[in-house]
This record gives C-alpha cells, sequence and structure tokens, in this order.
C-alpha cells in the first residue's frame, strides 16, 4: 500500500495539501481551547503545536516559493529551516511594533502567540493556494518500507535512549544505555559493510544515532546540564516572565567567574524569541525545551549534512573506483554524528546548534545551484547570524575564502558558471551576511558582541605581528594537546582524533592537487561549486591549526571547531584513506575493502571511547554523566569527580538551594567548586528575577565573613573542590578540608548530602 509522502507535501495537490494544513491549525486551536476550559489531554498539545510551528510555515513558503521536486531530505530540511526563520522573524516583528501600536505590553505571551500564528498561517495558506494552486506531481512512500524490520530496528534506539536515562535518573543503572551504545555501533558496521540497511534508509539510520546519542546526555537527571543553556534558560525565562523580548537588560545573577556574560546571550533571537515561543505554543516548560526539543531540532543537522556529502561524492564518483557513494556518504555523515562534541556539548549550547542547523542549510542550498538557492541561502543567512555570533562569523569567513580560493582557477576552466555563480550568488550572500552582522550586533546589547570581537581580532593581530606563538599558557590547543590525561585510554581517544584528522588532511591536499593537476580542463557546471567547498576546507584545516599556534586564537574550543568544521571536512575522511590506499595497494578491490574497513573501524573506536564506554568498562577515569554516575561516586580520585560535576546537577544540591533562597538574609554566597551559572541557584533555586552575587572561594582564601558558604554533593560527600581556569579551558581539583571548615563555621542546613554553613 502506497500513501502521499508527507514529507514531500509541497508536491501534493492544493486541496490534500490545505486539507492537512487546516485540520492541523483547527486540532490545534481546539486543543487549545479546552485547556482554556481546564480540559487537559496529556502530551496531545504539545504534539500538535511541534508539528504546528515546525512544519507547517515551512512547507507553505515552499508551495509560496514554488519549490519543488525535491528530495524528501531536501524538503524536509527545507521545511524546519524556514518554519524556525518565520517563527523568529514574526516573534521578532511582534516584540518590536506591538508595544508601538498599544496593541498589548506583552507580546511574548500566550495569547497574542496563539493569535498572531493563527493569522499568520491563515495568511500563507491564502497566499500559497494563488501561488501555487496548479502543481500537483506527489510523490508516495510505500508502507511496506516503515514496516519493514531495518526501519522498526533502527526506530527502537531512541527509545533505548530514553528508557536508559530513566534507569540512570531513578536506578543508578546505566546497563541499557551501554547496550544502547553498542547497538549504534553495529548500526555503523551495518552501513559500512553489508546491506541488511537499504541505501534508501541510510538518511534515517544517520538521524536516529544523531538522535539516541544526543538524548542520552540531555535527558540526564530532570535538569538540564550545566552549560552555555543555563545561561540561554535564564535570557528565555526573562522573556517569558517580562512577556516581552528586552535587548539591553540588565540581568541580576553575576558571578566572579566570568564564564559567560547574559548579555551575549541576550543577543540571540533563539534564546530570547525561539524557544519562548515553544514553550507558549507548547504549554511545555523551558526545561523540557532545553532538553527535549532543542536537542531534537538540532539533530535534523545530520539529513542536510548526509545529503551534501552524497552530493560530493556523486560529482566526483569517478575518483572512487567504483565505490558505492552511499556508503561513503553515509561513512562521513556518521562521522560527524560520533565526534564528542556533537551530542554532548554543543546540544547544550542551543544558540550555536540552531546556528549550525542554519549552516548546512546554507551548504544544502548552496551547492544545489538551482533557480532557488540565492533566496533560500539569503534567508538561512539571516537566520544563522541572529541565531550565534562567532558561530555565524566563523563559518561567513569560511565561506569568503572559498569564494576567493575560486580565483586560482582561471576562468576558461570554470566556464560560464564562474561569473554567474560565484561573481553573483556566493558574494551577495557573503556580503548580506556580513552586513547583518554588523548591523544586528552593533545595535543589541549595547555592541556588547561587536566589542568584543574587534578586542579579539586586535589581541590576535598583535600576538602575530609579535611573533609570540607556541605559548603553552594562553593556547587552548596546544594546553588540550599537551596536557597529561593520566591513563592509556584517554591517550587512546585523542590519537584517534588526531588520526582522523590527519586522514582529513591527507583527503583536502590530495583533492587540491588534484584540482591543480586538472585546472585547464573544461568542467561540469555542477563541479565548479566544489572549488568553493575546497576553499572552505582549507580553511578550516588552517583555523584547526591556528588554535594550536596562536595564543588567544580559540575563542571557541577548539573541540568545538573541529566539530564545527566537520559538516564540511567530514567528506574528506574517506577521500583521505583513498589517496593512502592507492599509494600502497594497486587492485581496485583491494582499495575498496581498505577503506571500508579503516573508515569504519575509526568511527567505531571514536564512539566506543569518546562516548565514555571504554572508560565505563575499565573503570579507568570514567568521564560521562550518563553513564558513569555509580563510578565516579565511588571514585577517590578529584579530577574524576571534579570533571563530572563540572556538568551534572545533583538533586540534593538544587533543594539546599531552595532552602537558601527561602531563607536567606541579603547577603553574599561562597562556593568551592564551579558549575556554569550555578543552575542550583538561577534555574531552579529561585534566584533567576533576585539579585544574587556568586563567589567562589580558592584554596588561598583566608577569610569569609557574614556571608553563606554553599557545600554541594561532591564536596560534602567526595571531598572534592576545585577551580577553573577560563582562558584554558581547565578544571584543577583539590581536596576539600571539610571537617576544619566545619569547626570554624557553623552549618545552618544540611540534607545529607548538601550543606549550607554561616560564616559570621
Amino acid at each position: 500500500m502506497k500513501i502521499k509522502s508527507p514529507l514531500k507535501m509541497n508536491d501534493w495537490d492544493i486541496k490534500s495539501f490545505l486539507i492537512v494544513i487546516f485540520s492541523i491549525q483547527l486540532a490545534y486551536l481546539g486543543i487549545f481551547s479546552m485547556n482554556k476550559l481546564g480540559i487537559e489531554i496529556p502530551f496531545l498539545r504539545q504534539i500538535l503545536g511541534f508539528v504546528y510551528i515546525t512544519f507547517i510555515p515551512g512547507y507553505l513558503l515552499l508551495r509560496i516559493l514554488k519549490i519543488h521536486k525535491l528530495t524528501s531530505e531536501e524538503s524536509f530540511m527545507y521545511a524546519v529551516g524556514l518554519s524556525l526563520f518565520f517563527d523568529m522573524f514574526v516573534g521578532f516583528l511582534m516584540n518590536m511594533f506591538y508595544p508601538m501600536l498599544g496593541i498589548t505590553d506583552k507580546p511574548i505571551s500566550e495569547i497574542p502567540i496563539v493569535v498572531t500564528f493563527t493569522l499568520a498561517t491563515l495568511l500563507l495558506s491564502i497566499w500559497a493556494y494563488f501561488r501555487d494552486r496548479d502543481y500537483c506531481n506527489p510523490d508516495f512512500i510505500n508502507l511496506k518500507d516503515i514496516l519493514s524490520s531495518q526501519f522498526l530496528f533502527l526506530s527502537l534506539i531512541p527509545f533505548m535512549a530514553i528508557f536508559g536515562t530513566y534507569l540512570v535518573n531513578y536506578y543508578a543503572n546505566n546497563i541499557l544505555l551501554m547496550v544502547m551504545i553498542v547497538v549504534i555501533a553495529l548500526v555503523v558496521l551495518l552501513v559500512g559493510f553489508a546491506d541488511i540497511i537499504p541505501g534508501k534508509l541510510y538518511s534515517y539510520a544517520i538521524w536516529i544515532v544523531a538522535i539516541a546519542l544526543i538524548w542520552h546526555i540531555t535527558l540526564i537527571t530532570e535538569y538540564i546540564p550545566p552549560l552555555d543553556a543555563i545561561g540561554e534558560y535564564i535570557v528565555s525565562e526573562t522573556t517569558i516572565i517580562n512577556g516581552i523580548w528586552n535587548p539591553s537588560y540588565e540581568f541580576l545573577y553575576k558571578s566572579d567567574i566570568p564564564m559567560f556574560s547574559l548579555s551575549y546571550y541576550n543577543t540571540s533571537l533563539v534564546c530570547a524569541i525561539l524557544w519562548p515561543i515553544y514553550s507558549l505554543i507548547l504549554k511545555l516548560g523551558l526545561n523540557e525545551i532545553y532538553k527535549i526539543i532543542g536537542p531534537g531540532l538540532y539533530s535534523f543537522t545530520v539529513l542536510a549534512t548526509y545529503k551534501v556529502f552524497l552530493t560530493f561524492y556523486r560529482d566526483y564518483q569517478e575518483k572512487f573506483g567504483g565505490m558505492n557513494e552511499n556508503k561513503l556518504a553515509g561513512i562521513s555523515a556518521l562521522l560527524v554524528c560520533v565526534i564528542m562534541p556533537f551530542y554532548r556539548i554543543v546540544p547544550l549550547i542551543s544558540k550555536q546548534s540552531i546556528a549550525e542547523l542554519f549552516f548546512v542549510l546554507i551548504l544544502l542550498s548552496l551547492f544545489s545551484v538551482k533557480k532557488y538557492t540565492l533566496l533560500l541561502s539569503l534567508i538561512f543567512t539571516f537566520s544563522m547570524v541572529i541565531s550565534h555570533y562567532s558561530s555565524s562569523f566563523i563559518y561567513l569567513v569560511g565561506l569568503a575564502f572559498g569564494g576567493a580560493f575560486l580565483r586560482l582557477f582561471p576562468k576558461e576552466a570554470n566556464g560560464k558558471l564562474f561569473s554567474t555563480y560565484i561573481n553573483k550568488q556566493l558574494a551577495l550572500i557573503i556580503l548580506f551576511g556580513i552586513i547583518v552582522h554588523i548591523a544586528w550586533y552593533s545595535s543589541v546589547a549595547t555592541s556588547l558582541v561587536f566589542k568584543a570581537l574587534i578586542i579579539q581580532i586586535d589581541t590576535i593581530a598583535q600576538v602575530i605581528v609579535q611573533l609570540k606563538l607556541f605559548v603553552l599558557e594562553f593556547s587552548r590547543g596546544a594546553y588540550i594537546l599537551s596536557k597529561e590525561s593520566g591513563d592509556i585510554y584517554h591517550e587512546i581517544t585523542r590519537f584517534l582524533y588526531l588520526y582522523i584528522q590527519f586522514i582529513i588532511a591527507i583527503g583536502v591536499i590530495g583533492c587540491f592537487l588534484y584540482q591543480i593537476k586538472h585546472i585547464h580542463t573544461k568542467n561540469e557546471n555542477n563541479k565548479v561549486k566544489w572549488y568553493v567547498y575546497l576553499g572552505f576546507s582549507i580553511y578550516a584545516i588552517g583555523m584547526l591549526v591556528a588554535t594550536i599556534i596562536v595564543p588567544y586564537f580559540a575563542v571557541v574550543d577548539p573541540r568545538r571547531l573541529f566539530h564545527m568544521f566537520s559538516y564540511i571536512i567530514g567528506v574528506f575522511y574517506s577521500l583521505g584513506l583513498l589517496y593512502l590506499a592507492r599509494t600502497a595497494l594497486k587492485t581496485p578491490s583491494q582499495v575498496i575493502n581498505y577503506v571500508k574497513i579503516t573508515s569504519i573501524a575509526g568511527i567505531v573506536l571514536l564512539l566506543l571511547f569518546s562516548s565514555g564506554f571504554i572508560y565505563e568498562i575499565t573503570k579507568d577515569h570514567p568521564n560521562s554523566i550518563s553513564l558513569s554516575y555509580s563510578s565516579v561516586n565511588k571514585s577517590d580520585n578529584p579530577q574524576i569527580v571534579a570533571s563530572f560535576y563540572m556538568g551534572y546537577v545533583e538533586r540534593l544540591d538544587v533543594i539546599s538551594a531552595r532552602w537558601l533562597y527561602k531563607y536567606h538574609l541579603p547577603s553574599q554566597i561562597y562556593r568551592v567548586d564551579v558549575v556554569e551559572g550555578d543552575p542550583e541557584f538561577t534555574v531552579y533555586g529561585g534566584f533567576i528575577q533576585e539579585e544574587i552575587y556568586i563567589y567562589h572561594a580558592s584554596p588561598e582564601s583566608t577569610t569569609i565573613k557574614e556571608s553563606y558558604l554553599y557545600l554541594s554533593y561532591p564536596v560534602t560527600k567526595l571531598k572534592t573542590a576545585w577551580t577553573w581556569d577560563q582562558l584554558l579551558q581547565g578544571v584543577h581539583p583539590y581536596r576539600f578540608p571539610y571537617s576544619r571548615t566545619i569547626i570554624s563555621h557553623s552549618k545552618i542546613y544540611t540534607n545529607s548530602g548538601s550543606e549550607i554553613l554561616w560564616c559570621p
């Protein structure tokens, strides 16, 4: 039995299309009205609301733009990207004009949001009808494919992440998550070696791997794991509480450790507008938005990445000696999934994760070279810029470098497309992105981001001019490479990352030499775009090297930077292995087998090590917040304890912070550990709208007077405290003198895990 593909609704006949749109809208309005009458149906509003604002605006815009004949992945991804753009743009216009027109002084609140999006959807539907009512060329999917054993097997994996985290959270049992890691490794092997998973399911398999790995981190505990998401949450909650986004808002939370400034986060419309809209329409707490919805949307990046990689391999198919381009693209996309920051860091930095989603959509539209390329690229460029300051800057510079790189090749080798595609479209996209970047970040938050960027560029320029290179104390890349890990397994992990980056560099160099060799060969139009791609890749390799050589260069964590560039350079992983194989092996079959075995082995090993699976099995420096809770709490190694609890919110700590909020007198609060954003106080302790200043005592601290001393679970139970090196992003643990501290101060609260002392 076949049904119309819901992923390609933009190709349906207009009547069927609008029936689905209006059915979803009426169903949502119905459940919304029932909620107002006090009738609650669990999960229904959340499901309908998610579909309503994540897909419906995007598919309507695709009809309005008359964009058809796309693959399922392209239609789906463009719909998601256009919907997120539409949500932020409409929310921004509401925030700006509703108070000005006297409609309401709280535009970012439930009723204005629901009414506005209802009317906007209606207007888009009418526009789509008159613009695209004559088009009808639906694609169909076979229900047998959905009910196949392969599809059902893959669909079970995210549920392993959901139920596995439940077992960890409530029973401290990690067995199901450990099994899930093994199953994911099996999926990688099946994609690489066997035909059990058909090529048409590769994109689904890759997304399943991505969402399972992401959720097995973000669903741990009922709290958001500490990272930038804590500051982002505060920005989103402030918008909801005030009912309006104030780009110059003065936040009350302060800390003596400048790990982040909330004013930076307040420049991102993802935090300030998008997540509040999702929270209000779905009637879902921001905690769930940051733990489930945001990471879920971010997981879609691998679908566009797979499609870009597949396009690359198909255009250069003759170079791969008969190797299946679907497998090559699948292997490269799976590499992106298993690089540690993809699932352990970036999902907890939602402004960056959504900016990356828009970036891969830029790549997908830019390298399609179709009539709608320019418009989609401009929309996604605008969305990327207003999502994250540093990611958008890094990516825009990379695109500019790619465009400049193209000029190494003569015009006659590039044909007509050199002028029409590159000079006009790419130049316009880059110029537009730079203008939006400067205009946006020089106007919001008192130009804080723009000023910081200028200062950072000036600092790096002075270092280069003065030739102060390879200074370990000021280079985060050199610090990560040189610091001692203390065990063989972490050294293997570091070697794996260096090995993969080396192979990728070989692939980039080999591709560059190939292009130089064939520089005077007449190129087909669809291949010219890869000159830009290659130029961007050379820029990425240069940036990664610079994080090691140039002090102060790695403003972004070098591991995050490698992950950010993996959407571009990941495609060269298999290509690098291919070049190495051809230098040592003679027959095509030997080359193909070598590339398959080595590429898959590298990905599986990287998954097992970087996920913490091997560390947990061997009990050697376990560090995963999802796999290693029990192991860490049995450890007497301060480094292990500090590294774990930097990214973990303990329930007993939240309870003690709530007690302090309820009974505290105005005073200073000290703590002897460092957790980014102090979520126990700000997000979960009730201090989000209170003026609070958190001080961090060090081993050298001598006197703490007329203040509270907050002792968290790892301090009281595991006798471990730590300080933080902001420049090198390193944790420095030490044994906390618990007994001596208790004697010299008055204990005013304890819950057998976390304690609060009064220092007179």
